[in-house]
């Protein structure tokens, strides 16, 4: 029954042109987005993309996303086998808008996260097998942060303090090969889930 539901949903988002714009999937229509956010990209409240279903590799500034002021999903994600995301990210500033829930993105192709980052509703932070050397410099507004998870980031060297994060619940470093330590504030946080993998 869920899956009816579901295409029943779909259906209403493609016939009513005003959902279709808040929602997208499509990778034609989120390219279009992307390229043209001030022509109604502001209307976006969430994107999911299959990179792998892109024709081509596509490259975007940062700051494209960070303009969709009433983003609060972004979902990009591909197969674990693929080498690496058909859509590239240029670094610039403002990557996450302040409206944003959820920032998923496989191998996240970036060394650091903006240093202006200030996502104060962002609750879960997925950025598995990215290229991250350090999560971000400076202390974040992230006092809404529940889930954080960098898996399979072997480029991973450092943790930043996550003392002031105090809503962070789960926490997941396995396979960061390169990540030496864990601060000690992690040791007194409210953290209830987290896995760690020591460098070898």
């Amino acid at each position: 029954m869920h899956k009816l539901v579901e295409q029943m949903a779909r259906e209403m988002i493609r016939d009513d042109s005003s959902l279709s714009r808040k929602f997208l999937r499509d990778p034609q229509d989120i390219c279009y987005a992307l390229t043209n956010f001030r022509d109604g990209g502001e209307q976006t409240e969430c994107m999911s993309l299959h990179s792998c279903n892109l024709a081509c590799a596509f490259s975007m500034k940062a700051s494209v996303v960070g303009h969709m002021h009433n983003l609060k999903f972004l979902k990009v994600y591909k197969h674990v086998d693929s080498r690496e995301s058909k859509l590239q990210l240029i670094p610039d500033q403002h990557l996450l808008p302040p409206s944003l829930r959820l920032f998923h993105w496989d191998a996240f192709p970036l060394r650091t996260l903006p240093s202006d980052a200030d996502p104060y509703f962002l609750v879960e932070l997925n950025l598995r097998h990215s290229d991250l050397e350090t999560l971000w410099s400076g202390t974040p507004m992230l006092e809404s942060l529940k889930r954080l998870d960098v898996t399979g980031s072997k480029h991973l060297k450092q943790l930043p303090d996550l003392s002031s994060i105090t809503s962070l619940e789960e926490l997941a470093l396995e396979h960061c090969t390169r990540l030496k330590g864990i601060p000690a504030s992690i040791g007194k946080s409210n953290i209830l889930d987290w896995s760690f993998q020591m460098q070898k």
